[in-house]
């Protein structure tokens, strides 16, 4: 299955400049071309809502920002408080910056139940 996914040329599998046109074609077979060729609409999350919330605010307190995470050794620990007392006061960030602060909290909490488990 690889080898023939790699035997594929880019100008079929981008066929008339759209991403992943081939499996798109295929897949439009199978099931109604509404499903396949919808037009894309992001998920928007509730940021605000979720980071000013008074349990996930001492949820970050008690575990993503505690000296002991061992993230903040791969990150500038001041400029992560930084980020995230702007996120937990509910200002705006620019979406780079919510996903940081997404990821960062997701992966640390996720380590804290690996060395709790």
């Amino acid at each position: 299955m690889i080898r023939t996914a790699f035997s594929i040329p880019w100008h079929v599998k981008r066929g008339n400049g759209e991403g992943k046109a081939l499996l798109k074609a295929l897949l439009a077979q199978s099931v109604p071309r509404e499903w396949v060729y919808r037009k894309r609409q992001p998920f928007l999350t509730p940021f605000r809502d979720v980071f000013t919330h008074p349990r996930v605010r001492e949820m970050v307190g008690d575990a993503v920002l505690l000296p002991g995470n061992s993230l903040l050794a791969f990150c500038r620990p001041d400029a992560v408080r930084r980020v995230f007392a702007r996120a937990l006061a509910g200002e705006t960030l620019h979406v780079g910056a919510q996903r940081f602060v997404w990821v960062f909290t997701t992966l640390s909490l996720w380590l804290e139940q690996v060395r709790m488990g």
